[in-house]
C-alpha cells in the first residue's frame, strides 16, 4: 500500500472529506495540520505546494492537489465511487456536481460568517446564501436514494461531501437547513459510521478555523 500524507491547515475545510474516507476504509495516513499563520512561507514551497492551493494528498510522496481531484481519487482507492456500474459511478459523479454546484456558488456566506472577508451577515445570507439553497437544493434532494445515501447501497464520497457542508452551514443558519431533514438524516448516518467513531471521538480541535483572519487562497 502506498503511503499517504494529507496537507491542510488545522481545520476541517476542504480536507475532512479527504480524512474521514481515509480513516473509514482503514487506509492509514499521515494528517499534517498547519496553523494559517505558517501559510505565507508554505505556499512558497513548490514541492510541499505546487500549486499554492491545499489541501495536497501526497502519494509515496507525489503530490495531488485540487480537493475535487483528490476526493475522486481518494473514492476509487477505497470503493466509495459507486461500485463496479459505469452508470452507477456517473450518476455518483452528477449529484457531486451538483452538490460542488451549490458549494461553489454559496462559499461567500460562510467567509462572512467566519470573518474572512467584510460584508454584512444579513445581506449575504439573503442574497448570496438563501437564493442558493432555493436553486441547488431541491436538484440535490432529488438525488438521493431510497438507501437514504446517494448511491443505491450504501455511502459514497459524496455522502461524506455533502454532510461535511450541510454541517458548516448548521453552525450558521440552523434553521434553514432545518428545513432539510434529509439531509440532516443524512449527515447523523455518516457520522455515524462505526468505522469513524474512533477518529471522531479524538479528532483535533478545529475552532481555529473561525479565526478573524485574512482568508488563505484554498
Amino acid at each position: 500500500m502506498p503511503e499517504y500524507e494529507l496537507l491542510y491547515f488545522a481545520a476541517p475545510g476542504r480536507a475532512e472529506t479527504i480524512r474521514l474516507m481515509l480513516h473509514y476504509a482503514g487506509i492509514p495516513f499521515k494528517d499534517t495540520r498547519v496553523d494559517f499563520k505558517e501559510w505565507s512561507e508554505l505556499k512558497k514551497n513548490k514541492e510541499r505546494v505546487p500549486y499554492e492551493v491545499l489541501p495536497v494528498l501526497f502519494v509515496d510522496g507525489v503530490p495531488l492537489a485540487e480537493s475535487h481531484a483528490i476526493y475522486r481519487y481518494v473514492a476509487e482507492i477505497t470503493g466509495l465511487d459507486g461500485g463496479p456500474d459505469p452508470l452507477e459511478r456517473a450518476f455518483i459523479s452528477q449529484a457531486h456536481e451538483l452538490c460542488r454546484g451549490f458549494a461553489d456558488a454559496a462559499f461567500p456566506y460562510i467567509y462572512v460568517m467566519m470573518g474572512f472577508w467584510d460584508d454584512d451577515k444579513d445581506k449575504s445570507y439573503n442574497e448570496v446564501l438563501l437564493p442558493n439553497v432555493e436553486k441547488h437544493f431541491p436538484k440535490i434532494l432529488a438525488q438521493l436514494k431510497p438507501s437514504g445515501y446517494f448511491g443505491k447501497a450504501g455511502p459514497t464520497f459524496v455522502d461524506f461531501y455533502w454532510a461535511e457542508i450541510i454541517g458548516q452551514y448548521r453552525q450558521f443558519c440552523p434553521e434553514l437547513m432545518a428545513k432539510y431533514p434529509q439531509f440532516e438524516k443524512l449527515r447523523e448516518r455518516i457520522n455515524s459510521l462505526p468505522q469513524i467513531q474512533e477518529y471522531l471521538k479524538n479528532r483535533p480541535e478545529t475552532k481555529t478555523w473561525m479565526r478573524s483572519e485574512k482568508s488563505p487562497s484554498v
